[in-house]
């Protein structure tokens, strides 16, 4: 068990790492009027999404893909939230305008890292965060694909009699779309 949770952070550690080393660099940018970058792509770094967490729902505003929070329960616990590097971008509102499909993940500091789909949406004006819908607890999402105005998100996860200590080997693949001003599952 040990060993498992240690191997565990070790994984979460290298693909921190990893990321860091990798992302692209940012520059400043100006999202009040566009919610785009300067080379015209929606920019899911800087939006703001809806979560739901069981009896409350929160929104969390990201800066350059980053997020704190303080939790309210008995805990108080201080959250990390970034999102990941998985992202795509097509139409998703059938506006002829590019949004972007993100994962999103949300680290407490505690053994849970749960994961999110969320999209970026076009509007008349500026571009608008949606609601989150949880994919599950630490899974390894493989990719996220935007086709036809469907989120198409590939990840692995445990079979339901295998606890959350068990290496995710079961594929699974949801689609999503974005109907009425939500994110919903198809």
């Amino acid at each position: 068990m040990k060993r498992l949770l240690i191997l565990l952070l070790l994984v979460a550690i290298g693909a921190g790492l990893w990321y860091v080393a990798n992302r692209e660099e940012t520059r400043p940018i100006d999202i009040t009027s566009t919610g785009k970058t300067r080379e015209g792509k929606p920019d899911p770094l800087n939006g703001t999404y809806t979560f739901e967490g069981g009896e409350e729902s929160y929104e969390i505003t990201f800066n350059d893909g980053y997020a704190k929070r303080t939790g309210s329960g008995p805990l108080q616990t201080s959250f990390e939230t970034e999102i990941t590097i998985y992202k795509d971008f097509g139409d998703l509102n059938n506006d002829s305008k590019e949004d972007a499909a993100i994962i999103i993940g949300e680290s407490s500091g505690l053994s849970a890292i749960p994961l999110y789909v969320a999209a970026y949406v076009s509007g008349p004006i500026r571009y608008n965060g949606s609601n989150a819908i949880f994919l599950g607890d630490r899974i390894l999402p493989e990719s996220i694909d935007i086709n036809n105005g469907v989120i198409t998100v590939t990840y692995l996860d445990r079979a339901e009699d295998e606890p959350l200590a068990a290496e995710p080997t079961v594929r699974v693949t949801k689609q999503f779309i974005y109907q009425n001003g939500l994110l919903v599952a198809r």
